[in-house]
This record gives C-alpha cells, sequence and structure tokens, in this order.
C-alpha cells in the first residue's frame, strides 16, 4: 500500500497542471486497483478496489470455454466500443460489461465515500493506467457509465510527462506505479504515511490496556 500510494503520488505530480480541480487516476493492475482522489491539487484519498484485469481475463476465458493465456489474447483483441463480429464476441463483450459496470459502482461509492458535502461537484476527469488501461475501449465505457471523462495516461504522455527519463519506455502507461517510485524524492517529503497512524493507534491501545493491568494488579 506505501509503494503504491507513493508511486501514484508521485505520477499525479507529474501530471500536475494537466489535472482538473477534482480528478481520479485509476491504476488497474492484474489482481486489484488502486484509486487515488485528488483535490486542489491535493491527494486526499487512496483506495484499494478488488478488481484488476485478471478478473476480466477469467470472465472471458469461462464464457468462452479458454485457456487463461487464449483469454488474455481474446480479450486485447476485443473493441469493447465496437458491434460484436461473432456470437462469441458477443457473449465476452456482455460478461465484460457487466464486470465494467462493477467497477464503476465500486467507483461511485469511493467518490461518496471521500466527498465532505452532499452536494460537491463530481470529478471532472479520470485518468486511466496500469495494465488493465491496454483494454482497447474501456476508457469511453466507463465515460458512459460513471458521466465523467476518462483518458488513458498513454494518452497523455505527449504532454511532456516524465521527462526526467532519458529515454521513454512506449509502455510507461503500464507501469505507472514503478516509474513514479523511480522518480521519487528520497526525503519523502510528499505522499501519505499510512504508518504513523497506525503506529499511533497500536500504542494508545498498549497505554491503555498497560493501565488496566495496573489497577487489576
Amino acid at each position: 500500500v506505501d509503494l503504491d500510494s507513493s508511486g501514484l503520488n508521485v505520477l499525479a505530480n507529474e501530471l500536475g497542471e494537466h489535472l482538473p480541480e477534482r480528478a481520479i487516476l485509476l491504476d488497474i493492475g492484474h489482481s486489484k486497483t488502486n484509486l487515488l482522489y485528488r483535490r486542489q491539487n491535493r491527494n486526499i484519498h487512496l483506495r484499494a478496489l478488488a478488481f484488476g484485469y485478471s478478473r476480466l481475463v477469467k470472465t472471458v476465458s469461462s464464457a468462452l470455454g479458454l485457456s487463461p493465456d487464449e483469454g488474455l489474447q481474446r480479450l486485447l483483441s476485443l473493441r469493447l466500443e465496437e458491434p460484436p463480429g461473432t456470437p462469441e464476441d458477443e457473449r465476452a463483450l456482455k460478461a465484460i460489461r457487466k464486470e465494467i459496470l462493477s467497477l464503476s459502482k465500486k467507483i461511485e461509492v469511493s467518490i461518496l465515500s471521500v466527498q465532505p458535502q452532499e452536494r460537491e461537484p463530481e470529478p471532472e476527469l479520470l485518468v486511466l493506467s496500469g495494465g488493465g488501461s491496454r483494454l482497447e475501449g474501456l476508457a469511453p465505457a466507463l465515460e458512459t457509465a460513471l458521466g465523467i471523462p476518462v483518458r488513458c495516461l498513454a494518452d497523455l504522455l505527449d504532454l511532456g510527462l516524465f521527462n526526467n527519463f532519458s529515454e521513454l519506455p512506449t509502455d510507461l502507461a503500464q507501469f505507472a506505479v514503478p516509474a513514479g517510485l523511480a522518480l521519487m524524492d528520497r526525503r519523502r517529503t510528499d505522499g501519505f504515511n499510512f504508518l504513523e497512524e497506525a503506529l499511533r493507534t497500536t500504542r494508545g491501545l498498549f497505554m491503555k490496556w498497560r493501565q488496566h493491568l495496573r489497577y487489576a494488579l
């Protein structure tokens, strides 16, 4: 969690002025998805969602009776925004759209949980990264489900992001978290510190029970 949050924090800082006041970074990994909510140039909420592109591979494999490797190849060949060409594609697309709808519900719940006011404006942009962002048509499908503009990080690299790399890999958007970690400042002045709160809570419980034990003795 700490590594993911630090990498995404640097990624958000690299995007900087290209992000609106309220934005979401959605990094879709193999077995989980990290959602970073950013407001007024500050990262204020990180949540791990139980969703990954391996789930989509399993969905396609189950729908078509394929092996996982075959399911991955079929998944990457599909175009979510285009009409299915075969009955097999239609079955696969129907199953995938169901999973995407489930993901959009998780995103909506995350947005509601972080809003300080009931009628706060919706996020103005959602940026996709990670291996799951390779799926053709995922961005417009999520945009339709959420009613929020969605773009892939790969489409934003022409803005001059990650200029600190001497050579810019073409698949950088798939490895946004490692790329962010590579650019991190060693002082770690930015980002989250989950350990601080956890240790404070643990120490508080320790002090409380030590006091009770003193009374008992």
